[in-house]
Formats: C-alpha cells, structure tokens, sequence
C-alpha cells in the first residue's frame, strides 16, 4: 500500500493550512499534514522526514523570507517542491524572476484552477513548474446547443432554503439564477452587479454537462474566486440553477470547509424541489431557417414553374401510339336442369270419355267444348272453384307426361 502524501505548511497566521485542508477536502484526497509557523521548525521537519510538498508564506514567523526558506529546503532535498502564497501586500515577482526562482510563487488574488493544478501535481510527484500553465486544448468549433426549458421551481421554498445557508454562513448575500443566465432571487446584499454575475458564472456552472460524461454521472460544481474586495462561492443545484455566495474579501477564504458542507446541503436541497426534473437535460434540434432571400427565390421559382405547367396544358399534346392488348375471354357454361316438356296427345289418344267421364255422340264432339259445358264442367268440383292445374290437365288426359 502507498503512503499518503506529507504536507508541510508554513505560515504563522494559520490561513495556508486552512486553504490547503479545504482544497484537499474538495478533491477528496487523503493526506498527512504538518503545520509550523515559521523556517526554522518547517527545516527541522525536514530534517526528521521528507515531505512531498512545501506551500509556505512569503514571510514567515521568524520573518525569514519565503525566497530564502525555498533556498535551504533545495539544499536539504532538492527535488521537494516549494510552493509560496503571497499576499496581496506581499512583493510581486516579475516575469523574469518567476522563472528563474526554485519555487511556484502564487500571489493572491489566486487562479483557483491554477492552485488546483499546482497541487495536484504536487501531490501526483510531477512537474509544478509545468502545471503553472493551463492544458493545450485543441481549438474546436464551439456549437451552440439547446435544451429542453429550464423546469419551474418554487420560489418560496427556494428563498427559505436560501435564506438559512445565507444565515448559517454569515454571508453578504446569496443570487440564485438559472442555466440560462438570468437571476432569479437575491438574498442580502450581494454587492455585484446581479445580472452581470449570472452572466459571466453561467458560462462555467455549464461546464458540468460538458464533462458529466467523462466522469460517469451528473457534474456538482463548487468554485472559488478569491478576489480583494469580495470572494466568491459559487454552487450547481442540479443542471438548471447555481447559487452565487458573496462574502467581504479576506473573510471567503476562511469559509471553505463551512460553504462546502453548508452549501450542498443547500443546493441538495434545491435540487429536492425539481426532482428528476434537476437532472433531466435533452438537447432540441433546432428548426433549420431558411433566408428569407431564399425564401423568395425558391418562391419565384415555384410560380415559374406552374406557369409553364399552365402554358404547356393549354396546347395540344400529340399522345404517343396506344398499344392495345385484346383480351380473349374465356366463356363461361351453366348447367340448367331441363324443364318438363308438353307433348301433344296423338288422335289416337285422344278420349273424350277419359276427360268428360261420358262417350259423346257421334258427330256432337265440338258440343262438349262449348263455353257453357265448359263453365259446367269447371263448376262440378267446387273446393276447386273453377281452377284447372297441371296435374288435372294430365288425370283428365289433355296433357301426356
């Protein structure tokens, strides 16, 4: 197992101690640290056991110089590296004399990102000198995105959540705004310009969603800027808002640990009242705009073309040949059942008798056939009443099956 890094600090105001524990806190690392007040005790440290890194004040308890600490600590362990934090009343070194000093020279107002960096280096055994610079990032066309509206949030609530974080840290004032540069509530005296601040620190509360990937889940932001007049917090609640903590400068640096757990508690808070909402972030593809000048040239184009359109329905057409396919058509047979046929009686059939029940007189054959004998004969059956039917005709022997 590795063993942790060792941290010598030295400064008899205590202030670097507490920058370098809550810088380590917010980057979760775990780390042995030692804290003297003055050159003296921090080379007698030295002597006893290496260390990993020196961050030390330009002038120390026993007023000996930064630059001079640096200068024996190179001769006790040349490869320790020396970070100094100045103050803003402290020397500044030039251009010239930063590089060719044995030690990183930071002077306050600090580069958050660039102390981060030192840091880390410091901590990971690699070049400090190097991480004084910001990565190389290859220039890439930057496309403007946008995402589904920014969810509602009750602003009651909100400004209650605000106001006990803005309580428990003795603040100045709090801003609360959104993803889309706007404030939303202001609590305190914020002393900044409040819409200028939502501006500029939306810019990078964004950045969240640009790394959430690389890191493997939803991005909480908490930033620092440390300047003369004010220092600066600024804290993600989910993809949507940020909160913009202001404190009297000189007194924010000494709030770090207290805005770390106070803050996320608060944004943890925030996030609670949008829900899923918080972290719910789709990109809309924008509607493709045409220019208007294209508009209108795709709109004459479009009128060109159905004039000639008109023009040419208007005159004759001479039609191409036809070619005619005959269709032969296949007929089709029914079979229908054959109806009964009459066939006429033969003379010799024909019996009078058979139909009448009586042998005419000879010669008086055409008497039976007369409209009264007729009416007689259809009257001798009434249940019939004067009807004479098929099978009558074939009893009576007028028809022959």
């Amino acid at each position: 197992m590795a063993s942790l890094p060792r941290i010598l600090t030295v400064d008899p105001t205590g202030r670097i101690p507490q920058q370098v524990r809550g810088a380590i806190d917010l980057m979760d690392r775990l780390i042995i640290q030692i804290d003297v007040p003055d050159g003296k005790q921090a080379l007698q440290e030295l002597k006893n056991a290496s260390v990993t890194a020196v961050i030390s004040a330009w002038t120390t308890g026993d007023q000996m110089p930064g630059w001079a600490l640096a200068a024996s600590i190179k001769r006790i362990s040349p490869d320790t590296p020396v970070i100094i934090l100045a103050d803003v009343s402290d020397t500044e070194l030039d251009e010239e004399m930063r590089n060719a000093s044995p030690f990183v020279y930071l002077r306050r107002p600090f580069d958050i990102e660039q102390f981060f960096r030192v840091l880390t280096a410091a901590l990971e055994g690699e070049d400090v000198f190097a991480a004084l610079k910001p990565p190389v990032i290859a220039n890439a066309p930057i496309a403007q995105i946008s995402y589904n509206p920014v969810p509602l949030m009750n602003e009651e609530r909100a400004r209650s959540i605000l106001q006990k974080m803005l309580t428990d840290l003795n603040a100045m004032g709090v801003l609360l705004c959104s993803r889309e540069g706007m404030p939303v509530l202001e609590l305190g005296v914020i002393g900044l310009d409040r819409n200028s601040t939502a501006t500029h620190l939306v810019k990078a509360v964004m950045a969240n969603i640009d790394i959430r990937d690389m890191i493997g889940g939803n991005a909480a932001t908490l930033q620092f800027y440390d300047g003369e007049e004010y220092d600066v917090y600024v804290l993600s609640a989910g993809y949507h808002y940020f909160t913009v903590l202001v404190f009297k400068g000189q007194d924010g640096a000494r709030q770090l640990g207290n805005v770390r757990l106070v803050g996320r508690r608060a944004a943890e808070d925030l996030v609670a009242l949008m829900g899923m909402d918080a972290w719910l972030l789709r990109a809309v593809e924008p509607e493709e705009k045409v220019p208007a000048s294209l508009r209108k040239s795709e709109a004459v184009k479009n009128v060109n073309e159905a004039a000639k359109a008109l023009a040419a329905d208007s005159e004759p057409q001479e039609l191409a040949r036809a070619d005619f396919i005959v269709k032969k058509e296949t007929a089709e047979y029914q079979v229908v059942e054959a109806l009964p046929q009459m066939e006429a009686i033969a003379d010799e059939d024909f019996n009078l008798d058979d139909i009448f029940g009586v042998t005419p007189v000879p010669g008086e054959e055409g008497d039976f056939f007369s409209l009264e004998n007729l009416a007689e004969l259809a009257n001798m059956d009434t249940n019939k009443r004067g009807t004479f039917n098929w099978d009558d005709a074939v009893n009576s022997g007028l028809l022959k099956e």
